[in-house]
């Protein structure tokens, strides 16, 4: 996050006008945790684009990967940056520049299509495998809002989240796009923390949305049509039609007495990333070193003990295990679905002491790509048992410094009203 500004334009930059009426004090926790991530300086989104030649001069910060297959993967991150490589990680190059704003997501369809978003509401398409990119329009009247999180489900169909409980939707290769974003409903736990205004809205059928960030979405490979999302205070959705419905998953929280009982707002569960390995069985992954397990396809949700509290940012499962990076060089593995918890051995991955932001793994669930702070890419070629650093090259002064906690991607940004946005 960057320190406060009074103009707000800067990723993460909160001025006054951006407090919200939240219940149970939610958002003064996030806001108090988010006070660590003040180290970068607000960088301007309209800035002049940098020229580069072909190949990578500046190594910046990746935030998101798509892994097409064993040679292609892209990763994209701060300052529109967008990487490729066409050869097993061998070399890589940097797409002419498209945008000077940060991209925190990025899903490729297919080895020619795909979407990277980021902030203030930036979409970016591809439809040749990343070489160009195109910037698209987003939904009217939400164009302006960061968009933390996106799926390509085909060539022609995505999901996009964000700020503002934003999930839109294009069926039309990014043409159009369709709101879904969340909105508050009479028997919604936010509703009597609302304003009389906003409550007298909703009685009358009008629309307030649900000022919750949806951080990351995932769907399973067609001919599924089972999709979730996961975003702050133990936000999770499900949906078994693509997306027509979405219905709220409970997490579980097992008390002092061993019982469980539903999380609570008051928990503030803040959740980054959701992954699932097929219909029924999925890991989310959270602040605080949570991991969540569900078997029944993310309806109930479980947490498993990791032995961790920093926070994990990504989570994905390769051929025979599930692996989730995180801050601080974080990196904890599971062979048995998620119940236990490992960290790796001795020389089995390079040592990084700031951010992992990402992982993906290709179809096959054998070659895997990490990325992080200053440009740091590993790969691994055996279902994520051993990595190695591919970017930046040795001869680039690599060098790992420690750092506060950094969540980029998922910083709350400034709200531009209190309470839910309504829509009109």
């Amino acid at each position: 996050m960057r320190p406060a500004s009074s103009d707000s334009r800067g990723f993460g930059c909160r001025s006054s006008e951006g407090r919200r009426a939240s219940p149970g004090g939610r958002g003064f926790a996030i806001a108090a945790l988010l006070l660590a991530w003040l180290a970068g300086g607000c960088r301007d989104p309209e800035a002049p684009l940098r020229s580069r030649a072909d190949g990578i001069s500046l190594f910046d910060d990746l935030y998101a990967v798509s892994v097409i297959d064993a040679e292609r993967a892209i990763a994209v991150g701060d300052h529109g940056s967008i990487y490729r490589s066409e050869d097993a990680g061998a070399h890589w190059y940097a797409a002419d520049p498209t945008t000077e704003r940060s991209l925190y997501a990025v899903s490729m369809a297919d080895a020619e299509a795909g979407w990277a978003v980021g902030q203030y509401g930036t979409i970016l398409r591809t439809t040749d495998g990343g070489r160009t990119w195109a910037l698209q329009s987003g939904l009217a009247g939400r164009e302006g809002l960061h968009l933390f999180g996106v799926h390509a489900v085909d060539a022609d169909s995505a999901w996009a989240v964000g700020v503002w409980g934003s999930r839109i939707l294009t069926r039309d290769g990014g043409a159009t796009w369709t709101d879904h974003s969340v909105p508050v409903t009479l028997d919604h736990p936010v509703f009597p923390w609302l304003s009389k205004e906003d409550q007298a809205t909703i009685r009358a059928g009008g629309i307030v949305q649900e000022d919750v960030v949806l951080n990351d979405v995932y769907c399973r490979p067609r001919p599924s049509e089972r999709c979730w999302i996961v975003g702050e205070f133990g936000t999770v959705f499900r949906s078994e039609d693509l997306g027509a419905t979405w219905l709220r998953g409970v997490v579980e929280h097992t008390g002092k007495a061993g019982r469980d009982r539903p999380w609570q707002a008051g928990d503030a569960l803040h959740l980054f990333a959701v992954h699932f390995a097929g219909e029924r069985e999925g890991w989310v992954a959270g602040l605080g070193g949570a991991v969540l397990r569900s078997a029944d396809g993310g309806r109930r949700w479980h947490r498993a003990e990791t032995g961790v509290r920093h926070s994990f940012f990504s989570i994905a499962r390769s051929a025979d295990r599930v692996v989730a990076v995180g801050e601080k060089g974080l990196v904890r593995f599971s062979s048995d679905g998620g119940e236990t918890w490992a960290e790796p051995a001795d020389g089995d991955q390079p040592a990084a002491f700031s951010f992992l932001r990402d992982l993906d793994f290709d179809a096959a669930g054998k070659v895997g790509y990490m990325v992080g702070r200053g440009g740091l890419i590993l790969r691994t070629d055996d279902a994520g048992r051993r990595w190695r650093a591919v970017l930046p090259p040795e001869r680039a002064g690599r060098a790992f410094l420690p750092t506060a906690v950094v969540l980029l991607k998922r910083a709350t940004p400034a709200a531009d009203s209190n309470g839910s946005r309504r829509v009109k």
